[in-house]
């Protein structure tokens, strides 16, 4: 099967360059597409990682977000959902996932509603996200370490993160005035 032609960003910026002029001579534009195409692009080198390893990109990130949480690396799913902006249906159908699989337990208290009941990563999720997590920094590293030096990285990285904090309280301003 032949595989699909994605215009590079560079052929993205040249089209708008060319035929919407007024729009692809602004600045924000040409620090935009190249953002939007990373994220395509990073994103589908970690699916090809993750597949393999029977994750999801939204499973991993699940698996994630409770590795990051101190023992017993436990999360009521609101919290899950609020840190990775999922809705509570589509997290109910990647934690019943992950629980069939053995990778979190949902611990009973009472007959309370199954959204109050927390996940808990098990020892089967925590040794999976840890080599899954193990692959994907080994991909990038390798990836990265053809455009740049960890030293140079720094200050763009620095960067990213002033621009995604920015971004990030426009939304929740937003969020607010709405």
């Amino acid at each position: 099967m032949a595989q699909e032609h994605r215009f590079t960003a560079e052929e993205i910026l040249d089209r708008f360059a060319a035929h919407w002029p007024e729009a692809g001579g602004r600045w924000t534009v040409s620090l935009m597409v190249p953002l939007y195409r990373l994220h395509d692009l990073a994103m589908a080198r970690m699916d090809a990682v993750l597949r393999p390893l029977g994750l999801s990109t939204t499973a991993f990130d699940v698996l994630t977000a409770l590795r990051c949480t101190p023992p017993p690396h436990e999360l009521r799913p609101t919290e899950i959902a609020e840190a990775l902006l999922l809705s509570s249906g589509g997290l109910t159908k990647v934690l019943h996932g992950l629980a069939r699989a053995g990778l979190v337990e949902r611990p009973g208290r009472g007959e309370a509603d199954r959204r109050c009941r927390p996940a808990r990563l098990t020892e089967a999720g925590r040794a999976l996200v840890e080599r899954a997590m193990e692959q994907v920094v080994a991909t990038e590293a390798a990836l990265l370490g053809r455009a740049t030096t960890p030293d140079a990285a720094e200050p763009l990285a620095a960067g990213l993160r002033r621009l995604v904090a920015i971004m990030e309280a426009a939304a929740v301003e937003e969020e607010r005035a709405r």
